[in-house]
């Protein structure tokens, strides 16, 4: 689990144009992360919310978090991966976003 820094989806990730030659959500991050969960991992959070649009980081020289309700800008770039085999035992996983300290929030 942690900051892996990569938007998998566009879920991920807030629309806008020219989103793909962004850091954190180019083609080449996004490939190695889809390689990893190949691999057999699950990300948690998006098997629990496949359809939700919800973030973990906000661009600090824009305001982040506080601004994020007039700019919606932010990204999902913190997971918790676990493998095939265990995502029997999950119960649960959640955006802490209110959880104030740095740039990122728990997961």
């Amino acid at each position: 689990m942690g900051d892996i820094n990569v938007a998998h989806t566009e879920l991920d990730t807030h629309p806008g144009k020219n989103i793909m030659m962004t850091p954190s959500f180019t083609v080449a991050e996004r490939r190695g992360l889809t390689e990893l969960l190949n691999l057999g991992f699950i990300d948690v959070y998006r098997f629990l919310h496949p359809n939700t649009r919800a973030y973990t980081w906000w661009y600090v020289n824009i305001g982040g978090r506080e601004n994020f309700a007039s700019t919606g800008i932010g990204r999902r770039i913190d997971y918790f991966l676990i493998s095939k085999e265990g995502i029997g035992w999950v119960k649960r996983c959640d955006i802490m976003r209110e959880v104030l300290g740095a740039d990122h929030c728990p997961v």
